[in-house]
């Protein structure tokens, strides 16, 4: 048997399942609701494509030596908005499609479920735009991509860095030639299952007596404390909409709290300066020091061009945003996950175990209640800033 059952690193990927010649693989739910592969014994040949696939035996990284870094924002006001930083996901397929490139990205589905879609067309990547803090279905999409390669067609592969890492290994062991294969890692902090935003989705509707029909992340519309990165839009089929942040959403609370994301991240392998694919994309955070009209807030993108292959677009992406150059190390350091995985929040397995016995909402709200020197802590933040105001 080349795969360990329910590894703790297993980042649930779905390549073993896509690449086993005998389908012995399946990927199935664990206790919380994670994915993991279950082997048929009485299928398997032990043939090994699934160890070789495995983005844990991934050793195939990028030195940073030679990373080109930008930052910047799509010239579209309207793509800016609807996208989750500065729209330069948009701007990079927009310029592949030109050239042919069959476009891979993640979308919600009618049932609201984040799954991996191809796509020929702007109007069809559209759907792959804003981050979905879910983690996606894999929906064959390494198999598919390997048969467009093979076909002699030019494909574009977006997706978390683990999922990158296993495209790569996977197209390694078929021994699918990636000359016309370019991938765009997304930077992730962690990801929660498909079941918990599903039963949050279906306490939040019963709440409404409405279904939810569009749900998007990083809402970048102002509300009551203006532009709020960690909120969500909600349209419910009733014609309702709803803003959600931090304070008054459990999905949102829960996530940025990190407390149910998958074990694999508070252990990912990619958490590092190396990368795995061509292009890598993340938020610009902090870039307001040194360009003090950059917004980070309102979307700006931190766009790293990992290889030759990755800066051969650079001029035609160019021309669809503003951007503006910025060191590699200060890039690097830029995000903490460029060097260490997420640390995961010390109640997570309080939440799972209260998750079992009540509902998603009260598991989440239990295990996320401020102590009594937090809650004193943010009373007094107002009179913190009011002080350094008047020393100013």
């Amino acid at each position: 048997m080349s795969v360990k059952l329910n590894n703790v690193e297993c980042c649930g990927c779905g390549a073993c399942e896509n690449i086993c010649p005998k389908h012995a693989i399946t990927m199935a739910e664990d206790k919380e609701t994670f994915r993991y592969p279950s082997i048929n014994k009485d299928l398997c040949v032990e043939c090994g494509l699934c160890e070789k696939t495995c983005p844990l035996n991934y050793d195939d990284y990028i030195k940073p030596d030679g990373v080109k870094a930008l930052v910047g924002i799509n010239k579209s006001a309207d793509v800016n908005f609807k996208s989750s930083s500065g729209g330069a996901f948009s701007s990079i397929y927009e310029s592949y499609l030109q050239d042919g490139y069959i476009i891979y990205g993640v979308k919600f589905d009618e049932n609201l479920q984040p799954v991996h879609d191809a796509a020929g067309t702007a109007e069809e990547c559209e759907k792959f735009r804003k981050s979905k803090y879910v983690q996606s279905l894999d929906n064959g999409c390494y198999k598919k991509a390997a048969a467009d390669l093979k076909a002699g067609k030019k494909v574009l592969f977006s997706g978390t860095s683990c999922q990158c890492a296993a495209l790569n290994a996977f197209m390694k062991a078929l021994r699918i030639n990636t000359e016309n294969l370019v991938t765009v890692a997304i930077v992730c902090h962690g990801v929660p299952s498909q079941r918990m935003f599903e039963e949050y989705v279906k306490e939040e509707e019963r709440k409404q007596n409405a279904k939810i029909i569009s749900y998007s992340f990083k809402n970048k519309a102002p509300h009551d404390n203006g532009i709020d990165t960690r909120s969500s839009y909600i349209i419910f089929d009733n014609g309702q909409t709803s803003i959600r942040t931090t304070r008054n959403d459990p999905f949102l609370r829960g996530y940025y709290l990190r407390l149910f994301y998958r074990p694999s991240c508070g252990l990912c392998h990619f958490a590092r300066q190396e990368r795995v694919s061509d292009i890598t994309i993340a938020d610009a955070w902090g870039i307001n020091k040194q360009y003090p009209e950059l917004k980070p807030v309102e979307g700006v993108s931190l766009i790293l061009f990992n290889t030759a292959k990755g800066k051969e677009k650079l001029a035609e992406i160019s021309e669809k945003m503003n951007l503006y150059e910025v060191s590699t190390d200060w890039a690097l350091n830029s995000q903490a996950l460029f060097s260490r995985p997420t640390e995961m929040n010390p109640n997570r397995q309080r939440f799972f175990e209260l998750w079992e016995k009540t509902d998603f909402k009260k598991a989440v709200y239990r295990c996320t209640r401020p102590t009594f020197k937090k809650t004193v802590l943010f009373a007094l933040r107002p009179i913190k800033k009011a002080l350094k105001k008047i020393k100013k």
